[in-house]
C-alpha cells in the first residue's frame, strides 16, 4: 500500500453546489485541516459555506484570469498541494497545464474554456454545450 502524501494546501476555485456539498467532506472524511483549504469565488457566498468557514477554512472574493493566472496561483498553491477547479469561464487546459508543470494536483468537475459565451449569438447551439468539449 502507498502512504499517502497529504497537500500543505487545498486551493478551491468556486464556490456553487459541488463546493457546498464537497468541502465539508474534505474536512470531515479525509481529515484534512480546515486552515489549509482555501476558497476563492468572484461573489461572496461565504453563507454556502458558513459551516466550515467557522472550522477555519478561508474565504478569498477574487477571480482567475488569462493575465493573472500565473500569479494568482503561485501565490496561493505549490508542488504537493491540490486545486479543486469548480469555477466556470476558466480555461481547463491552460489551467491543467499550469498545475502539470509545478507539480500541482489538480482535480476538475467541468471541461471549461475562457469566456464560452463569447459569440453567442454567431455560435451554434450544439456548441454551445458542455458534450461538444468531452
Amino acid at each position: 500500500m502507498t502512504a499517502q502524501v497529504r497537500p500543505n494546501r487545498v486551493l478551491v476555485l468556486g464556490c456553487g453546489s459541488v463546493a457546498q456539498a464537497v468541502i465539508p467532506l474534505m474536512v470531515r472524511d479525509l481529515k484534512l485541516d480546515p486552515k489549509s483549504i482555501s476558497i476563492v469565488d468572484f461573489v461572496d457566498n461565504r453563507h454556502r459555506v458558513a459551516d466550515v468557514l467557522a472550522m477555519g477554512v478561508s474565504y478569498e472574493i477574487g477571480q482567475v484570469t488569462r493575465e493573472n493566472l500565473d500569479s494568482f496561483l503561485t501565490e496561493r498553491v505549490a508542488t504537493g498541494d491540490i486545486l479543486l477547479d469548480l469555477a466556470w469561464n476558466i480555461d481547463c487546459t491552460t489551467i491543467l497545464e499550469w498545475c502539470r508543470m509545478r507539480g500541482v494536483r489538480y482535480l476538475n468537475t467541468s471541461v471549461e474554456l475562457w469566456n464560452p459565451y463569447d459569440n453567442m449569438a454567431t455560435t451554434h447551439p450544439l456548441d454551445r454545450t458542455l458534450y461538444v468539449r468531452h
